[in-house]
């Protein structure tokens, strides 16, 4: 995979139609809230796929900065020091993606939850 192939749901959610002035919205604002929430995920899953990114790059370079060290003993202890700060970091990110995900889908099931069920219509 590419990495403009995570650009792409960003630029999907910056798709906004633009109505003329004083054009009703039939959805009474609805729309604008789901385009908030879509930009909002892709703004976080994007910012989640730097940092992940990041932190990869930062625990491959403390790991090649730890075979290289030779015999420096400071080094070798500074380039530890930061493969132990990058996979603290890792685990972090992924720990906050899960709950923010796991919030996510509990407030998205509590407001379906709290919508009352329309009645079907007898013919």
């Amino acid at each position: 995979m590419s990495f403009l192939h995570y650009l792409l749901p960003i630029a999907q959610a910056a798709d906004i139609s633009i109505k003329p002035k004083g054009t009703p919205d039939p959805s009474g604002g609805a729309n604008a809230i789901s385009l908030i929430e879509k930009m909002t995920t892709n703004i976080v899953d994007f910012l989640f796929l730097i940092g992940g990114i990041l932190a990869i790059i930062y625990l491959l370079w403390s790991g090649i900065t730890y075979i290289t060290a030779g015999g420096s003993a400071e080094k070798a202890k500074l380039a530890r020091s930061g493969i132990i700060n990058a996979v603290i970091g890792i685990i972090v990110m992924m720990g906050t993606f899960f709950i923010i995900r796991l919030a996510t889908t509990f407030g998205n099931f509590a407001s379906t939850a709290d919508t009352p069920a329309t009645p079907a219509k007898k013919p």
